[in-house]
């Protein structure tokens, strides 16, 4: 039997695991979420990179929802969610909101998946909270933290508006080229990623969620970069896959990463950037939480 069109497939996965909308109030606001998906097994949640949002995660979202509920939410600070209210945000500040957004939801133990920066809230809402957590998928993490304030800044800087729409114009090319080089800032050959751009409403997408937070996104960004994630994925005790785009910008770490955890699952990717690649990933974590029970 010919397999239908791409945009038909698209269609009936969207048919079977409708994504919502919606906020949940918390002490210092509101928080967006994106979810949905079938009513039973164990529930997933999908935590982001910065600077974008839960739209990121989309893709998988879809495909994973076909078997269990999914719910993604936009990190405070980021996307449609207000900022966390302390002058200096920790990994515990985001990951004790996430478990305020699993309360107010009405869900108990979930599987958790994390992107980079998410990845960073996974590893610590499983260490500090394993009852809440059944397993952990990371996807695409650096070992150390950053400890040079000033390459802090420099790799996150302060968004200041004006009138001229000139910091519009920097977010932009900050969005552009996440997708362009590795790390974003290395502008030159040997930085190159391979991939090249996605298409345009994607580009668009990610320009958007990341302009609506323009000045509060680097909250996340810096405390990523200052926690020590070595340290917390070697506490993680639940079972533990590691995913590794090829061409991400922390893929030089994937082999050191397997040596630090020999126990986890592991698989180098094509990320979820395409159709193609986001069924690959999709089925790799869907065959992974599957064995969980």
């Amino acid at each position: 039997m010919r397999r239908p069109p791409y945009w038909q497939c698209e269609r009936m996965e969207r048919a079977e695991a409708a994504m919502r909308r919606g906020f949940v109030d918390l002490p210092h606001g509101q928080v967006h979420w994106r979810g949905g998906g079938v009513d039973h097994g164990v529930p997933l949640l999908l935590l982001h990179k910065a600077p974008f949002a839960a739209a990121t995660l989309l893709p998988l979202m879809h495909r994973l929802g076909t078997t269990r509920p999914v719910l993604a939410p936009d990190l405070p600070g980021c996307g449609d969610s207000e900022k966390l209210p302390m002058p200096a945000h920790t990994i515990a500040h985001f990951t004790d909101a996430m478990l305020r957004v699993l309360d107010a939801r009405g869900l108990g133990q979930v599987d958790v998946y994390g992107a980079h920066s998410g990845a960073r809230i996974a590893a610590h809402l499983a260490v500090h909270h394993p009852g809440r957590v059944r397993s952990v998928v990371l996807d695409g993490f650096g070992l150390t933290p950053m400890t040079d304030e000033a390459a802090i800044l420099r790799h996150a800087p302060d968004v200041v508006l004006d009138t001229q729409g000139q910091a519009m114009m920097w977010l932009w090319h900050f969005v552009r080229d996440q997708h362009v080089f590795a790390p974003w800032y290395a502008r030159d050959a040997a930085h190159r990623r391979p991939r090249g751009l996605p298409d345009a409403a994607t580009l668009h997408t990610r320009f958007v969620e990341t302009a609506k937070a323009a000045t509060t996104w680097q909250h996340l960004y810096r405390a990523a970069l200052r926690y020590d994630m070595a340290e917390a994925a070697r506490r993680i005790t639940q079972p533990l896959m590691l995913l590794y785009a090829r061409d991400d910008s922390v893929f030089a770490q994937f082999e050191a990463a397997r040596a630090l955890l020999p126990h986890a699952a592991a698989h180098a990717t094509d990320g979820h950037e395409t159709p193609q690649a986001a069924d690959a990933t999709a089925a790799l974590i869907e065959d992974f939480l599957t064995q969980q029970g």
